[in-house]
């Protein structure tokens, strides 16, 4: 009983009064009530999976403070109607538009994995051969090393309005600021890299008659 009586569960307790029995304006919020539910179930089965007494404690302090805004949310703008609606809808619509606008949701999450990717992948493919050509021939890095200085601090947002006046389309603008943004950490990285490869398997691979070329 002791175990049971916890601020989660009274606050849940409270949740389901308020979203189920209908008040003076004669409404229920099963959405509301299903979106509770699933949440302290999803807390249940975290707790029983686990079985540490330090998760079962902060997940119901979170719980409890989620209820809580909840229930304070539920109280102003629904049932007393305090709260501007325009300001501070009900959390029912609030959930329903929510759910009824997933799909799309899904779809831009999707769309904008894809521009990251894409801009990673690039920056990637070409920082990394790049950065290690650049870390082998010191020639070649000090020549580098003062433009990865001045161009590789600027902000990759610096870049915006160039790529989307130069490029043929708001995609690749994405996409090339995405490289930007990545491309000189992994760039400089890789040098570092390259740099701190520690001579001594160097001079093993040379004293082995390695060629040049195998040992790049």
């Amino acid at each position: 009983m002791k175990h049971f009586i916890t601020a989660s569960n009274v606050l849940f307790t409270l949740m389901m009064v308020l979203t189920l029995v209908p008040f003076h304006d004669r409404k229920i919020y099963p959405l509301l009530a299903v979106f509770v539910i699933c949440v302290k179930t999803v807390q249940i089965l975290i707790i029983r999976f686990s079985g540490k007494e330090k998760i079962k404690q902060s997940s119901d302090d979170v719980l409890a403070f989620l209820f809580l805004v909840l229930i304070l949310w539920q109280l102003f703008s629904a049932n007393f109607r305090i709260l501007n609606k325009m300001l501070f809808p009900e959390p029912e619509i609030v959930l329903n538009m929510f759910f009824s606008e997933l799909p799309d949701m899904f779809k831009g999450l999707l769309n904008s994995l894809i521009l990251l990717l894409s801009g990673y992948l690039l920056a990637l493919s070409t920082a990394v051969p790049l950065g290690v050509i650049a870390g082998w021939h010191s020639r070649l890095l000090r020549f580098v090393n003062p433009y990865a200085k001045i161009i590789g601090p600027i902000p990759p947002l610096v870049y915006i309005p160039y790529a989307i006046a130069l490029l043929p389309s708001f995609r690749s603008a994405s996409i090339f600021v995405i490289f930007v943004g990545a491309f000189w950490p992994i760039f400089i990285n890789t040098i570092h890299g390259v740099l701190n490869i520690p001579p001594k398997l160097i001079d093993s691979a040379r004293v082995l008659a390695i060629s040049k070329k195998r040992l790049f």
